[in-house]
């Protein structure tokens, strides 16, 4: 009957240290959940974080583009205007060259 009770106690005392593991499990469970869902978070966060410097910097780089363009633009439009103001000026000489020699040849004629 010694060996009985001794028996009874020792499974009682097995079904403790089983109850008690299982709690640390469980507990340990927990535990590694809340980690790995603070891990994911995380990790999306960087990702949002990534994902918004990615737009900076095309952004960025669209401005960029857009001031490179407008100061081509600028450049173009004052190197036409230079051209014209040169051709406009050729223009306006050889007129007024052939004017002048329009109105010497009828003097000339007339004093003919």
């Amino acid at each position: 009957m010694a060996q009985e009770g001794r028996h009874s106690i020792m499974q009682a005392e097995y079904r403790e240290s089983q109850g008690r593991l299982q709690s640390e499990v469980n507990y340990l469970g927990r535990e590694l959940d809340q980690a790995w869902a603070a891990l994911r978070q995380e990790r999306i966060g960087r990702e949002q974080d990534q994902a918004a410097l990615e737009r900076a910097r095309a952004e960025v780089e669209r401005v960029r583009l857009q001031a490179e363009r407008s100061e081509l633009r600028r450049r173009l439009m004052k190197e036409t205007n230079d051209r014209l103001g040169k051709a406009l000026d050729e223009f306006y000489r050889l007129a007024k060259d052939s004017i002048s020699r329009d109105f010497e040849d009828d003097e000339e004629q007339q004093s003919h």
